[in-house]
């Protein structure tokens, strides 16, 4: 690893001395890792989904489209009635 030379240091220091860029760095640094697991909370694909009390865990295993509530809107074929639950 390289070492900081003396300039850098000072600069360093410096910039640690500012309260308020230190923790808005620190702040800013909390909020990129937060936002990192914003994908699991918000997404178009679910981690679980509960579906006419089932339980399904789509990353794990493959569902048939005729099980879930996606084939009902993703199918232009489907019959209405065949979709009404």
């Amino acid at each position: 690893m390289r070492r900081l030379s003396p300039l850098s240091r000072r600069r360093l220091a410096n910039f640690r001395r500012n309260r308020r860029g230190w923790f808005s760095l620190w702040a800013f640094g909390l909020l990129l890792l937060l936002s990192l697991g914003a994908e699991l909370v918000a997404n178009d694909k679910p981690l679980l989904l509960g579906y006419q009390g089932s339980l399904y865990f789509p990353p794990s295993s493959a569902t048939p489209n005729s099980s879930s509530a996606a084939s009902c809107r993703s199918s232009p074929t489907t019959a209405a009635s065949t979709c009404a639950s």
